[in-house]
């Protein structure tokens, strides 16, 4: 019976990995400037080395990020680059706005066994970071950090905006993950934020927050080259 649900849960492993280097592979051929305009999904197939129910499932999540629109006839159009890179860098002036003011919410509660959770789970990559880790697992621990804060400002309009962001501002991240000293220094200070929440420091936190936004608005990079571009 355990080999008989091995084998039906193999090849939904298999594809969920499949699909997330796909996305992140055309992420990175879209910000270097290789994936422009139309392109068609046996393209992409071909490209990408892919299956196609992976491949449908990396354009889902690309169109629902706003980098790229189904076609009327057929294949895909992605949009102007430099457009939707504006939209982050907005994205992350709104951030700059937001983020800070959860932390000074008079509603804001500390729960503690939440907060040492995440802060093992940014150490953990923090320690661990290398030129092999992923970009989405770099991204996924920063939303669950900026969430979690935002959660427990106790204000469900701050956490809903800031879930709003998560999938508006991956592109801005994206283009900082090849500086692994700056990333690092990226989970430095959420880990140091983490700390100051604990100990009721909450305008100092935000201060801190604060600084950490304006290094990502202020950060221009050079050409993006992610380590899953090309075929996955």
């Amino acid at each position: 019976l355990t080999a008989d649900v091995s084998r039906m849960q193999a090849p939904e492993i298999r594809q969920e990995r499949q699909s997330d280097l796909i996305y992140e592979g055309m992420i990175g051929d879209y910000l270097g400037g290789r994936l422009e305009g139309k392109v068609s999904e046996a393209h992409l197939l071909r490209r990408y080395n892919a299956d196609r129910p992976a491949l449908v499932e990396a354009l889902a999540r690309l169109q629902a990020e706003g980098i790229i629109r189904a076609n009327p006839g057929y294949g895909w159009q992605f949009e102007d680059l430099l457009r939707t890179l504006g939209a982050s860098d907005e994205s992350q002036h709104f951030r700059l706005i937001l983020e800070p003011a959860g932390l000074r919410q008079p509603t804001f509660r500390i729960d503690r066994k939440r907060l040492l959770a995440c802060k093992k789970e940014q150490t953990h990559l923090l320690q661990n970071l290398s030129d092999r880790t992923r970009p989405s697992d770099i991204f996924a621990a920063s939303v669950r950090f900026h969430e979690l804060l935002a959660e427990l400002s106790g204000n469900r309009f701050i956490l809903q905006a800031i879930q709003q962001q998560s999938r508006t501002r991956r592109l801005v991240d994206y283009r900082s993950y090849q500086d692994l000293e700056r990333v690092r220094s990226f989970y430095r200070e959420h880990v140091a934020m983490i700390d100051l929440v604990l100990e009721g420091r909450m305008e100092e936190a935000a201060i801190l927050m604060e600084k950490h936004i304006l290094d990502v608005v202020h950060f221009k990079p050079g050409a993006f080259s992610a380590t899953t571009s090309g075929n996955p």
